[in-house]
């Protein structure tokens, strides 16, 4: 605590208790870390042989502590890589401290904070040149200035995005295909190729083609729109390979008639073996997400029609594939359909692009300016939403004060942040629509989960403060079921039910109910059930 005292320039039991309590206070992460911080000092200091009680407080004190929150939380996420570098980078400190006191002491200054400065700043900007791994040890891109934002931010960023890239990527068609063959092919996706994907088009038997598929165009998918996966610019292509007889293929010309788009720096996508003369582009054209560019075929190595697509970071035709997410999809299965974010899909799967339903569009589409009134027991309250100066969108409810932080987009709507009291209604409304797909599928699930800062209970959540770093036992979960879709009137009505359980491990300890009802006006009807009392809200 003396040590803690003298980031006050204090060396004093009494003022080291007070920082320490009020750094408890603050985050739960960053005293674990001043911790961790001067023990490892402390057991370094043994361990060299150095008298710990000959040592002025400022050596043993302050440089170390910092150093040990500010990577251990406040830059770097916490983890247990993390807190591995925090004890990893003590000698550093250490040297550094050392060396600059033996420097500065000839002119009667004192180091002060100089070794932690230059240890962080330094560590901070080695990182940068990582070319892999880059997951292990992940910066903090955003300040949310608490360790405990930046974990559990960070927690429900990959649950809910996972790898999600720079550049949002689609699949490359309209309609539903089946994926006939994946990374890791049995057939042609081997080695420096194997990250590609192989669409077909099936029946309701999985058959590819009708009659006896003895012709091309007796395969479904033959002749049908090949789309751009995302906005970019044509860097090469090939229109003039021959379209093979059922059986055949083109060895020399293996990849066909083919598209290379060039999405950003270092990143393209290719679509191959697609029909002769079909290109509808030419080099150097800019192509948005979703628009045709050419039809499916048959040339190259494809003895039977089929879409060959591979993400690649050069512009060549035939170039080494890349591992790419696609930004969001949709899997049918049994009749059930599964809508998936930053994920590669999976080998015979049957997916397809998310197509926008009208009637959530009108729903969740709120711009900036737009005010939205509900009453709930007599009592209006007005939702307004609004924008920061950095075009962050937000919904701001004028009775209580309360913000409730969004992003919405042409297929998903959902919210990142939450400011105010748990019990208003717009703190209902960001655990009922906590993510939206733009899009109707009859009884389609997506799940989630929202960040352990809402946490119901204070206490518990002090507890998980602690471990985040290292583990982490509670859970926020969020499922959202598309319920019913009345398209027989005049008045087209979608019904969402979603639920938020809030639990430690596998037990439950809080559990929400919503059922949100969207017609062209909007969200016209909201309930909650909290479990002790349930809350109609109407618009008006």
């Amino acid at each position: 605590f003396k040590s803690l005292s003298a980031i006050l320039f204090q060396y004093h039991l009494f003022a080291g208790l007070l920082l320490a309590v009020g750094l408890i206070y603050y985050s739960r992460i960053a005293f674990l870390m001043s911790l961790i911080g001067f023990y490892s000092a402390f057991a370094f200091y043994k361990i060299i042989g150095a008298n710990i009680s000959e040592l002025n407080y400022s050596y043993i004190g302050f440089n170390y502590i910092l150093t040990a929150i500010a990577v251990g939380g406040f830059f770097i996420v916490p983890s247990k890589r993390a807190t591995m570098w925090v004890i990893f980078l003590t000698p550093l400190v250490a040297i550094t401290l050392n060396g600059t006191a033996f420097v500065f002491v000839n002119f009667g200054l004192s180091v002060y904070s100089l070794p932690f400065n230059l240890i962080v700043i330094l560590f901070l900007y080695v990182l940068k040149f990582r070319e892999r791994h880059l997951d292990k040890l992940t910066p903090v891109l955003i300040p949310l200035y608490s360790p405990e934002k930046n974990a559990y931010g960070h927690t429900s960023y990959m649950k809910r995005f996972g790898t999600l890239p720079w550049f949002s990527v689609k699949l490359p068609f309209w309609g539903e295909w089946k994926i006939t063959q994946s990374h890791d092919g049995e057939i042609t996706h081997r080695e420096e190729w194997r990250h590609a994907f192989d669409f077909e088009i099936v029946d309701d038997e999985g058959k590819t083609y009708e009659g006896e598929g003895l012709h091309a165009g007796d395969y479904y998918c033959f002749g049908k729109p090949v789309t751009a996966s995302a906005d970019g610019v044509i860097e090469e292509i090939e229109n003039e390979v021959a379209d093979n007889a059922v059986g055949d293929i083109n060895m020399e010309k293996n990849w066909g008639n083919s598209i290379v788009i060039k999405h950003g720096d270092h990143f393209y996508s290719q679509v191959s073996h697609l029909k002769k003369g079909s290109l509808t582009i030419a080099v150097g054209q800019t192509v948005k997400q979703g628009e045709k560019i050419a039809l499916c075929g048959n040339s190259g190595r494809s003895p039977y029609p089929h879409l060959h697509l591979q993400f690649q970071a050069t512009p060549f035709i035939g170039s080494h594939t890349l591992s790419y997410p696609f930004s969001s999809y949709v899997v049918r299965e049994n009749g059930n359909f599964e809508y998936n974010t930053a994920r590669i899909p999976n080998n015979k799967q049957l997916v397809s692009n998310a197509v926008p339903d009208i009637t959530l569009q009108h729903a969740f589409h709120l711009i900036p300016g737009a005010t939205l009134q509900y009453i709930v027991n007599d009592e209006i309250f007005v939702w307004e939403v609004e924008s920061d100066p950095y075009n962050n969108t937000y919904i701001q409810c004028t009775n209580t004060g309360s913000r409730a932080w969004f992003k919405s987009g042409v297929d998903v709507f959902y919210f990142t942040g939450y400011e105010g009291k748990k019990d208003t209604l717009l703190y209902y409304f960001y655990l009922a629509a906590f993510k939206v797909s733009i899009s109707f599928y009859k009884k389609l699930e997506l799940s989630d989960q929202y960040p352990l800062t809402i946490f119901p209970n204070r206490w518990i959540q002090g507890i998980q403060d602690f471990a985040i770093p290292f583990v982490k036992f509670l859970r926020a979960d969020y499922l959202l079921v598309y319920d019913q879709l009345d398209d027989q009137s005049t008045n087209r009505k979608v019904v969402l039910r979603s639920s938020a359980t809030f639990g430690v491990g596998q037990s439950i300890r809080q559990q929400y109910q919503f059922k949100m009802e969207c017609s062209a006006r909007g969200l016209v009807r909201f309930e909650v059930n909290t479990g002790k009392n349930v809350i109609i809200a109407e618009k008006q």
